[in-house]
């Protein structure tokens, strides 16, 4: 039954929410590849690149080098050494939800030591008042 209701809500989207949502996907695409392009100069020639999108039944691709042995078959990958590391968005997840818990850490961590240094300097006004009133 999953198919069917993905079904009848993409029939349901607006033709205006279509539309932004391919903008957006453009958008990516193009920024994707620019950073791919970016990675590939700073690579200094060591390199290669090739990335497939397929969005709906059109595709796009980024081809760091234009040879026919590039990019490899899947049969080339599994022969090589060491093991090609390949991800998939669970692996991506993963990372994102680590990420997710440290910036969390890094926020609690961040009051705790606002919330520190103002205690520190109403300490240090209470003392150059006692210390004052010392003085007189």
């Amino acid at each position: 039954m999953a198919p069917k209701q993905e079904t009848r809500a993409k029939i349901r989207e607006r033709p205006e929410d279509l539309r932004k949502r391919h903008n957006a996907l453009s958008k990516r695409r193009k920024t994707l590849f620019g950073k791919l392009e970016e990675m590939r100069r700073i690579g200094c020639g060591d390199t290669d690149i090739y990335v497939l999108i397929r969005q709906g039944v059109r595709y796009f691709g980024y081809l760091s080098k234009d040879d026919s042995s590039w990019p490899p078959t899947r049969e080339q990958l599994d022969q090589c050494y060491p093991v090609p590391k390949l991800f998939t968005p669970k692996d991506l997840q993963k990372k994102d939800e680590t990420l997710r818990s440290s910036t969390k850490y890094e926020k609690d961590f961040t009051q705790y030591a606002v919330g520190m240094e103002n205690t520190l300097s109403r300490e240090q006004a209470s003392q150059k008042d006692n210390n004052e009133s010392r003085e007189t």
